[in-house]
């Protein structure tokens, strides 16, 4: 099946077994996130090499305990991929101990979810679904993210009828969620044209302001960039918000984007203040700050512009990439790829092509859209 018609399934599975079409919806919002788009039965997390006892990340919602992983897997891939999703499906609707109430914002219990019992929209419950079973490091911005998932989901093929118990919006098709018509102006018309005109994406748009006189004169220092990763690469801990600033201090802590501001300003001997972090949405406002371009973005992990000392790439629709949505890298040679990321030290990782380090990251979600920067 293709991930649409994966999706498609899970839903009315989800519906023969009376959940909510709201709370599906929520559901597979976030599970589009998870199974890097993809709602495959079978997909394990890239890099764990089935190491279950270490947190493999298994299926559709990526379950990662022991033996809980392991178990799940060995059906799925001794089963068809349909009967696979149903297994997996009955197995979140079976484990309400996943759900911890004491995080919704709407005192929900995994029975009240399921059923939409307090009538919520589905941004609603696409957040409560993000706080309350998946809950992720950056459990705000990941809902923010997992609702933009949306209209990458929508239109469901519901096959079924819609059960009882709370609100059915979301669905274009409910008439819940319809409005009454209203014709616009023609001045509306017009202003509504002019909004839908295909915009210049970023990273283009700007690609003439570059500033004289920014970065080192001998070009990016990657003999300095490397000292400083080999250096620490044993000793640095992945970790979101307020701890990644270690990366100015002691490298105790980093998150990709700190890992990438600090390797960018070393390897121009930028006279800027130690301890100016940017994450994966103000990154590319820096960049080009700097006189970077952004000379080619696309979905395809497969970049076609020779590698340069210094490059750049965030990975990630801008808007949507902030928290575990997105990722920045770097090459400091213009050959491989240097990075901060995963949950076990060290979390300092180097690949030796770009083109390698982009395929294996891609395959964890993370391929919205790829820009890739280049300064000179």
């Amino acid at each position: 099946m293709t991930p649409m018609q994966r999706k498609d399934f899970i839903a009315n599975s989800l519906l023969s077994k009376g959940v909510n079409k709201t709370s599906i919806i929520a559901i597979l919002c976030n599970a589009y996130t998870e199974s890097a788009q993809r709602f495959d039965p079978a997909l394990t997390q890239f890099g764990m090499d089935h190491d279950f006892a270490d947190g493999c990340g298994v299926g559709i919602w990526q379950w990662s305990n022991y033996p809980e992983n392991q178990t799940i897997y060995n059906y799925v891939s001794t089963h068809s991929e349909q009967d696979g999703i149903n297994y997996e499906v009955s197995h979140l609707l079976n484990t309400p101990s996943q759900w911890m109430s004491s995080r919704s914002l709407y005192g929900q219990s995994f029975n009240d979810f399921l059923h939409n019992t307090k009538n919520l929209t589905w941004q609603q419950q696409v957040g409560e679904w993000c706080r309350c079973w998946e809950r992720p490091k950056d459990t705000a911005g990941q809902a923010v993210a997992r609702q933009a998932n949306y209209n990458k989901i929508m239109p469901i093929n519901w096959s079924g009828s819609a059960p009882g118990g709370g609100n059915n919006t979301g669905s274009p098709d409910d008439n819940a969620n319809k409005h009454k018509f209203k014709a616009l102006s023609i001045a509306e018309c017009l202003s509504l044209l002019d909004r839908l005109k295909p915009k210049a994406t970023d990273g283009q748009e700007n690609n003439n302001n570059t500033p004289p006189g920014i970065g080192g004169s001998n070009g990016f220092d990657t003999a300095l960039c490397e000292g400083e990763f080999n250096q620490h690469v044993n000793q640095t801990v992945y970790a979101l918000n307020g701890l990644r600033a270690h990366v100015w201090t002691d490298w105790a802590y980093s998150d990709c984007s700190a890992f990438v501001s600090r390797m960018v300003i070393d390897g121009w001997h930028l006279n800027q203040d130690h301890g100016q972090l940017y994450n994966t949405e103000t990154l590319h406002g820096f960049l080009k700050s700097l006189g970077y371009k952004c000379v080619e973005q696309h979905a395809s992990p497969i970049m076609t512009v020779p590698g340069k000392p210094g490059d750049v790439f965030i990975m990630g629709l801008i808007g949507t990439s902030l928290g575990g949505n997105g990722h920045a890298l770097i090459s400091l040679d213009g050959k491989g790829m240097w990075e901060c990321q995963g949950s076990q030290p060290p979390a300092l990782k180097h690949t030796a092509t770009i083109n390698q380090a982009l395929q294996w990251d891609a395959y964890g979600g993370w391929c919205s859209m790829i820009y890739h920067y280049q300064k000179g």
